[in-house]
Parts: C-alpha cells; sequence; structure tokens
C-alpha cells in the first residue's frame, strides 16, 4: 500500500517537472533594448529599488511564477511608447496587455505588463539621476 503513494508522488513530480520546462522554452529570450546599458545607481534605497519592489507586489497579487529582473540605464530619448512597443514585439505572439494592470504604477514611475495567460512580464521606467537617463526595470518570466 505504501508503495502506490510513492509512485503516485514520483509521477506528479515528473509531470510538473516536465510542465515546468515547456512553458520556460516557449519564454524567448529578450534583449535589453538598443542602447541600454547596466544600471549603475547606488546608494541604500534608491528610486528603482522602490519602484521595483512596488510593481513586484503588484504582480504577485495576479501571478505566483518567479521573475528574472534586470535594471538598465536608457537614454531619455527612448520614449514611453517606442518602450512598450520593442517589449511587446519582443515578447511576439500570444502575449498580450494585461488589462488589469493598465495605467497603474506606483508615484514617480510608468509601468506596463503583459500576460500569456498563466505568466507575467512588465517593465518599470522612471526619470534617472539626470535629465538625459532614465531607468528601466524589466520583470521576465524566470527560466
Amino acid at each position: 500500500m505504501t508503495q502506490r503513494p510513492r509512485w503516485l508522488c514520483v509521477l506528479l513530480l515528473a509531470l510538473c517537472a516536465c510542465n515546468g520546462s515547456v512553458q520556460s522554452e516557449s519564454m524567448s529570450t529578450v534583449p535589453a533594448p538598443p542602447q541600454a546599458t547596466p544600471y549603475a545607481g547606488k546608494g541604500p534605497t534608491s528610486a528603482a529599488q522602490l519602484a521595483m519592489a512596488d510593481l513586484h507586489a503588484r504582480l504577485r497579487k495576479h501571478f505566483d511564477k518567479p521573475w528574472d529582473i534586470e535594471r538598465y540605464d536608457l537614454p531619455s530619448a527612448m520614449g514611453w511608447d517606442r518602450l512598450t512597443a520593442y517589449y511587446g514585439d519582443a515578447l511576439g505572439k500570444g502575449w498580450s496587455v494585461d488589462a488589469r494592470y493598465e495605467d497603474l504604477a506606483g508615484p514617480g514611475y510608468r509601468s506596463r505588463v503583459w500576460t500569456d495567460g498563466q505568466r507575467a512580464a512588465a517593465v518599470a521606467l522612471q526619470p534617472g539621476a539626470d535629465e538625459s537617463t532614465q531607468v528601466l526595470t524589466v520583470f521576465l518570466p524566470e527560466h
């Protein structure tokens, strides 16, 4: 009698592992936008860290999947519409803007969330240390 539950547990674990790998393989790697450089911000608590924490908390209300999070310095010339179009195209078919998050962002930053129905990808954009830069935070489903 104890063999059956063990066998069933092993089978369920194997199925879950396969399901997770299929989802990860379907998520293409999205490169940073042109002219983005690794974020150079320093300090105990920066506005970029606060934006990242706020967006993460909002995403966790509807999604429990982990994310790879990257931050970049981005020239101010890359406007919001151009940035969101870039990520919308880069994510590809099957991803659409999640209406539950439209026009929601914390103070001092803008955000956009896309979903494929099970996972979320998101960006947050805020002013940088000077007028020529902005800080981009990107959430992509963990590989």
